[in-house]
């Protein structure tokens, strides 16, 4: 077989378990890399961000034949990612943000601190970093600093663009959790103007108002997130709980 010149954003489909115990689903993901091929017969993944923009961070150098087998050109399907070329101060951030979150992962605290905060220091705005380094905190078991951190992040709009909607929806789940709950019900209100058709952020808000406890309102959320998706039900049964906590 011929080498083919490869050079483009190309994703592979995997199957992820998401959830623990009884609530575990499988679901399948599709994982983008910028492709290219800089010696014969091999093929290196580099990352992507969520703006299509490649890193510089080289995830595997596979095989070309076994890359034919994995991968496909984004040309198969409706693809998100349109290839921008990252500069170079860019990509130190980004590499120190990837850096900070396997620290984080490997429970290295200091050093997750370090990358993150330094990568936060040269993008002020970068979503994930501010995001990551919250979470350093509040494992930590430094709260204030965790919601000074998660202040700021709640201050950059780009935290409610759809592309950051998972990291979004995180955070609502660590504040709500961590007893941020002014913080908390701030964003989902906030999310739910520019979305107030997404069933999920009625959801976390009525987890936050139930958590307070303020029934009503945690009624009334629960019940326009199921006027949007009849069957989520997770919200039918957690209505169901706050109806009886509320009727005492």
């Amino acid at each position: 077989m011929t080498d083919k010149k490869i050079e483009g954003i190309y994703f592979e489909r995997k199957s992820m378990t998401q959830g623990i115990g009884h609530t575990a689903k499988v679901a399948v993901n599709e994982i983008h890399y910028f492709a290219t091929s800089p010696e014969e017969g091999k093929v290196s993944l580099e990352i992507v961000n969520f703006e299509g923009k490649a890193t510089g961070i080289c995830a595997e150098v596979i095989e070309q034949k076994d890359f034919f087998k994995r991968f496909k050109s984004c040309s198969f399907h409706d693809c998100k990612y349109k290839l921008v070329y990252m500069d170079p101060e860019q990509r130190k951030v980004e590499e120190k943000v990837i850096q900070g979150k396997e620290f984080l992962e490997k429970k290295n605290y200091l050093q997750a601190e370090k990358e993150l905060e330094s990568a936060c220091q040269m993008d002020a705005k970068h979503i994930k970093a501010h995001y990551a380094l919250g979470k350093v905190y509040l494992e930590k078991g430094e709260k204030e600093k965790a919601q000074q951190v998660f202040e700021r992040l709640s201050q950059l709009d780009d935290l409610f663009a759809k592309e950051n909607r998972r990291v979004f929806k995180e955070l609502g789940v660590d504040l709500r959790k961590a007893k941020m709950s002014e913080l908390a019900m701030s964003n989902y209100r906030k999310a739910t103007k520019i979305y107030p058709n997404d069933n999920g952020l009625y959801y976390g808000l009525a987890r936050v108002y139930g958590a307070l406890p303020e029934y009503d309102k945690a009624v009334k959320c629960l019940k326009k997130c199921l006027s949007l998706k009849p069957d989520h039900e997770k919200a039918s049964q957690y209505l169901e709980h706050v109806e009886k906590k509320r009727r005492g």
